[in-house]
Order: structure tokens, then C-alpha cells, then sequence
């Protein structure tokens, strides 16, 4: 390619571009290098989108976005970029690995690297517009790398913006509802909160935010509809994530972060509360403390006032056992010195079944609150 590069194997195929592994013919420093599909280099807008990504990710001076080095266009019209070559995986490929679902602490320290990109990226005045786990990079040496800038738009005041009113960029399931409806006077940085919301809650729930069988269905659900709160879709999710993705997802703009480093903040609350010993604790849902079950309370003021009954009628049987005690003599050496039988209903030392249905399931309620209640929650959420 370009009598510089050799092609060594295809790393992947997306729908603007094919990504080689290539070694460079005279130093042999390997690379990753994107080429345009043929069809599209024929597009003048297309190609000029696609050689602009060098420009606005080398904007972004964060070790969390991937170099672009050189770019070019070969003899036969090939246009490419030429970038470093990374090694590890896609989060959708960890997604698929791990049976399409991640466990939370991971998913919020990935949440943390791709905010402190972006809020660089924010900074200068960049939006990526098409983040998804795909456009997600995790390296083997536990770096999380942001991809694709192709379709990034540099919002400043004059320029260029490369897409015109009312055109659709991106992936519908990680678009907000102004990105699907072509609204591209109101995208910002609040634009990509939302896909990082939707990310963490596909990692979580296993499923995408908005889900249609047709294309055209899932369109006008991402334009129309809230995004379901993550607790109802993951029972027993930490109500701190659960309110971090909730507030990403906001349908409105306003209601969600203001920016990427206070949606940072948050994510790292969340995970702080959920790695310290401390927050462990104060960060277990409600759930986990299960209320009384019904009837519990009202069988143990049942006992409670039948207990004071018991003594209040023990009082007067033991006065007369003490006062025939003082008037009688004593038995005779071979007669059994035993007590007067009394009733057990007014012993107060005998052990009275005065309720054994009340009993046993006071007894039990507990036991079920233990093993149902406290231990099955538990369980979830180290599933969770």
C-alpha cells in the first residue's frame, strides 16, 4: 500500500473501512492501517470525512485515544490512515466472550477511562458521535483506548461540520433522541454521555437500551421513548449505578450530566462505594434489609400482652400457695414433700404452648427472612 506499508491480515470490517495489521517495508515497524472501502472513495464527502479522523483525534492529546500517523491516498484511489497497532480486544468482543454481560466493577472503571478521554476531547470542542463497544479498545495492559473519530464533528463557531441537517450518524442504539432525529444543531458533548450511558447499561443488562425488531422501529423508539430505568431491567443493581446510567440516559439534555468530569465524578463514587469497605456497606440497596414479613409484628404484641396476663394471674395463685404454706403443718416423713400441683395456665415457670401456631411461625418468619431475604440478596449481588 502506498509502496510503504505491506498489508499482513484483516483485523476488521466495519461499514466505512477495513482495518489491516501491516508492517512497514523499510523500518518493519508494525501498524494498524484503515482503508476506505473502494465504493465509498468515489464519495468526496465520504473521503474527506474519512481523512479528517486523523485530524481531529490527533486534537485529542490523551494516551486514551489512537494515534494517527500517516495518511494517504494510493495509486488505484485507496485513501487510508495509518495509526497504531493495538493489542488485545474490542469491549463488544469481551461482551461476546463473557456471554454478553460484565460484572459492575469493570464495566464502571471502563465507564472512568472513556469520561477522562472524553472530557479532554469536550474540552476542545470535539464530539465523538458514535460511541459503542465496538469504537471501544481494551489493551493487555489494562488501557482502555477510544476508536473511530471518523464521524467526530469539531463544534466551533465557523467550519465545516462535514453532515447536514436532518442526516443520521451514528448507531442507533447508542444515539440519543436529538443524534436519531437528526437534530445536529443540538448535539454536544451531553450527546456522548448519553452513549456512555447506554454502554455501561448494555455491559449490565445484557440488552441495548431500545430494542425493535426493524430498523425503522428502532428509529422512532430512540426518538420517542425514555430509556427504561436500569433497575427495572437489573433487580437488585446498586442504586448508585443505577442513578448514574438513569441521569446519562435522560431524554431531555438538561437532565442529564452537565459534562463529562461530573458524570466522572459520579462513576467513581459509585465504584469507590463499591471496592471500599466502607461503601460496600452503604452502597447495598434496600433491598438487602428485608421488613418484617406481614403478621410478623402483630403476633409478637400478641405474646407480649399474653405474657403480662400470665403474670398478672400468677400473682394471686402464688400468695395463696404462700399463705396454705404458713397454715399447714408439715407432711408426715413418709409422705411426699412435694409442691401443690398447681395449673400450668398460672405457673409462671412452666413452659406454655399458649399459641403454637404463633410460635412456629414467628420462628419461622425469621428463619425465612435470613434465607430468603437477606442471603438470596446477597447472592444477587454478587452475581450482579
Amino acid at each position: 500500500l502506498g509502496e510503504r506499508w505491506r498489508l499482513d491480515r484483516v483485523l476488521g470490517v466495519g461499514g466505512m473501512a477495513c482495518v489491516y495489521a501491516a508492517t512497514h517495508t523499510n523500518n518493519q515497524r508494525e501498524a494498524a492501517i484503515k482503508v476506505l472501502h473502494r465504493e465509498l472513495a468515489q464519495n468526496e464527502q465520504l473521503k474527506k470525512r474519512f481523512l479528517r479522523e486523523g485530524y481531529i483525534a490527533n486534537k485529542v492529546s490523551h494516551s486514551g485515544v489512537v494515534t494517527i500517523v500517516d495518511d494517504g491516498v494510493d495509486d488505484d484511489g485507496s485513501v487510508f490512515l495509518v495509526m497504531d497497532l493495538l493489542r488485545g480486544e474490542t469491549l463488544q468482543e469481551r461482551l461476546r466472550s463473557q456471554g454478553g454481560r460484565l460484572e459492575t466493577a469493570e464495566v464502571l472503571r471502563i465507564a472512568d477511562a472513556l469520561l477522562d478521554v472524553l472530557a479532554v476531547a469536550h474540552e476542545a470542542r470535539i464530539v465523538h458521535r458514535d460511541l459503542k463497544p465496538e469504537n471501544v479498545f481494551l489493551t493487555d495492559s489494562g488501557a482502555v483506548k477510544i476508536l473511530d473519530f471518523g464521524i467526530a464533528r469539531l463544534n466551533e463557531p465557523r467550519g465545516d461540520l462535514t453532515t447536514q441537517v436532518g442526516a443520521i450518524v451514528g448507531t442507533p442504539q447508542y444515539m440519543p433522541p436529538e443524534q436519531v432525529a437528526g437534530r445536529v444543531e443540538l448535539i454536544d458533548g451531553r450527546t456522548d454521555l448519553w452513549a456512555v450511558g447506554a454502554i455501561v447499561f448494555t455491559c449490565l443488562s445484557g440488552r441495548f437500551v431500545h430494542e425493535a425488531p426493524q430498523p425503522n422501529a428502532l428509529l422512532f423508539q430512540a426518538m420517542s421513548e425514555p430509556a427504561p430505568n436500569l433497575a427495572d431491567v437489573v433487580p437488585g443493581i446498586d442504586p448508585a449505578v443505577a442513578r448514574l446510567v438513569d441521569r446519562a440516559l435522560a431524554f431531555e439534555r438538561d437532565d442529564r450530566w452537565p459534562d463529562a468530569r461530573a458524570m466522572q465524578t459520579a462513576t467513581r463514587d459509585a465504584l469507590g462505594a463499591r471496592t471500599s469497605p466502607q461503601g460496600l456497606v452503604a452502597a447495598l440497596p434496600a433491598a438487602h434489609e428485608p421488613p418484617p414479613r406481614a403478621g410478623t409484628t402483630s403476633r409478637r404484641a400478641l405474646l407480649v400482652v399474653l405474657s403480662a396476663l400470665l403474670v398478672a394471674l400468677a400473682a394471686p395463685a402464688l400468695a395463696w400457695l404462700r399463705s396454705r404454706r404458713d397454715e399447714d403443718p408439715a407432711p408426715p416423713a413418709d409422705q411426699d414433700a412435694g409442691e401443690p400441683s398447681v395449673p400450668a395456665a398460672v405457673n409462671p415457670g412452666a413452659e406454655v404452648d399458649l399459641d403454637a401456631g404463633a410460635d412456629e411461625d414467628e420462628d419461622g418468619g425469621d428463619e425465612e427472612e435470613d434465607d430468603d431475604g437477606g442471603d438470596e440478596d446477597e447472592d444477587g449481588g454478587d452475581e450482579e
